[in-house]
């Protein structure tokens, strides 16, 4: 995932109108990013799917928004986790702040997830510094070839569960960076 949308790395059209696809290998492992956006909205839907000899083992879906300002710190808070080598949800880290970034007054990255690899959902949320809202991912994923995997562990999504403990995380992590 180093490889793909964190690095702008050969990012070409899709196969459907609006899509974008990058794709690479790594170790045996080929790794596919497929999202969609529209021209009139900064509204996107993506998966990210890994395989190994032609079988899918583990796959990614993930939607939201993002003002176009942020896609490129979007991109360094996912690229620093993959870097480190942590697994987030397969997002970026819990929490990132830079300010003064790409003429702006900076921003900052919240990342809340439960679960493991084989089954997780999560939503990470940026904020201008003055905690505006500058947009959000929701995601889900997990093993396709784990057979114990149980797709009731977690509440429905986008359900009022997880949205409310999301909402009561991410006041957490603002607290904790003194950002309240």
């Amino acid at each position: 995932m180093l490889r793909g949308f964190a690095a702008s790395a050969n990012v070409g059209d899709g196969p459907f109108p609006g899509s974008k696809f990058t794709s690479h290998t790594h170790q045996g492992l080929y790794v596919v990013d497929m999202w969609t956006t529209t021209p009139s909205t900064d509204w996107s839907v993506g998966m990210t799917t890994i395989y190994r000899d032609k079988v899918a083992l583990w796959a990614m879906q993930y939607g939201g928004r993002y003002d176009y300002a942020v896609i490129g710190f979007l991109r360094d808070c996912l690229h620093s986790a993959y870097i480190e080598k942590a697994f987030n949800g397969g997002r970026g880290p819990s929490f990132i702040e830079a300010e003064h970034l790409n003429g702006s007054n900076g921003f900052r990255y919240y990342n809340v997830w439960h679960g493991d690899f084989d089954d997780f959902i999560g939503r990470e949320t940026i904020l201008w510094l003055t905690d505006a809202p500058a947009g959000y991912h929701w995601y889900r994923g997990g093993s396709l070839t784990k057979s114990d995997l149980k797709p009731d562990a977690f509440p429905g999504f986008p359900g009022d569960e997880l949205e409310l403990g999301a909402s009561m995380r991410l006041q957490q992590l603002k607290a904790e960076h003194g950002c309240a």
